[in-house]
């Protein structure tokens, strides 16, 4: 285990780079048993996001736009997420910003953790 760095959190504007980049550090964080969370599906991008949850994160942000399959994998790997309602119907992030459309309902009925 990491006699220092205990995590890492990727985040940042969803619009620009690619995972590509970034994905290598990350699995890399995951062999060294440094926590890793990552912001992902916060915008459509269903390739990128599968890319993402194939690391198995111990923990996603956002999870707005994630397939129901992409929920599958975070029930059965039991990986948590952290949502703000608020913001993601504030930023669009739901349709038609409406809290009944907001993806913690999804989430819940699969036992995802949040």
């Amino acid at each position: 285990a990491s006699q220092g760095v205990v995590g890492v959190d990727l985040s940042g504007n969803p619009s620009v780079g690619s995972w590509d980049t970034f994905g290598p550090v990350m699995q890399e964080a995951k062999r060294r048993e440094i926590r890793v969370t990552l912001h992902c599906a916060e915008v459509q991008n269903e390739e990128e996001s599968s890319s993402m949850l194939q690391i198995h994160p111990d923990r996603i942000g956002h999870g707005c736009t994630l397939s129901e399959a992409q929920i599958d994998v975070l029930s059965q790997h039991q990986i948590p997420v952290e949502l703000c309602l608020t913001s993601n119907v504030r930023t669009n992030s739901v349709p038609d910003q409406d809290y009944s459309q907001h993806h913690f309902k999804d989430m819940a009925l699969k036992n995802v953790p949040i």
